[in-house]
């Protein structure tokens, strides 16, 4: 991570299911996503990949997700965006700011996916229905000022300075530096409740 959070639990469980075997019930989960980050971190895209491979043989070494959750407008995104080429559509997604006390705030968002063995991809060869899960989440905009990394330009640099609000800081950066990013260790879903 550089910046946001992630929390996944599992059917409403109060423990981490991060790297942990979950046991599904009825061919079905339900993932409970939270991510969060400090004001500065911003993000817009919680993408959940189950099952996801890449296979350079056959020229591909991008994984697709099964599923985004994300602010943005699905018809305003390019045709490679990893949104819409995931083979569920876009689902939205609301990211607030939760005061902490003190004057400081984070932004936040919490999603519930279910998920049932039809939605799974199934590699070739591949046998069982259990599913390795993992989750990410990202931005857009850099995580400024503390990843700085290709963000200030000196054709950005002065609006960036005379900046006064959030908004204005977002329009000066525009689509440089390293965005907000974070993925989960793998979750291991048995589906078939013979172990995975």
């Amino acid at each position: 991570s550089n910046g946001p959070m992630l929390a996944v639990s599992a059917d409403g469980g109060a423990t981490s299911a991060l790297g942990q075997v979950v046991t599904a019930q009825g061919n079905a989960i339900t993932l409970d996503i939270t991510a969060s980050g400090a004001e500065w971190v911003t993000f817009d895209t919680i993408e959940v990949f189950a099952n996801a491979t890449f296979d350079p043989r056959a020229g591909t070494t991008a994984l697709t997700p099964l599923v985004c959750y994300t602010t943005r407008d699905p018809s305003t995104m390019g045709a490679n965006d990893p949104c819409v080429l995931a083979p569920l559509a876009p689902r939205a997604l609301t990211v607030t700011q939760e005061a902490l006390g003190g004057g400081y705030v984070r932004n936040r968002a919490d999603v519930a996916l279910n998920l049932n063995t039809a939605d799974l991809a199934t590699r070739t060869g591949a046998t069982g229905e259990d599913a390795v899960v993992v989750v990410r989440v990202r931005g857009q905009r850099a995580v400024f000022p503390i990843v700085a990394q290709d963000a200030l330009t000196p054709a950005n640099l002065g609006a960036i300075v005379a900046a006064s609000s959030d908004a204005a800081l977002g329009a000066a950066l525009g689509p440089q530096g390293v965005a907000a990013q974070a993925f989960t260790s793998p979750i291991y879903v048995d589906f078939d409740v013979g172990g995975y």
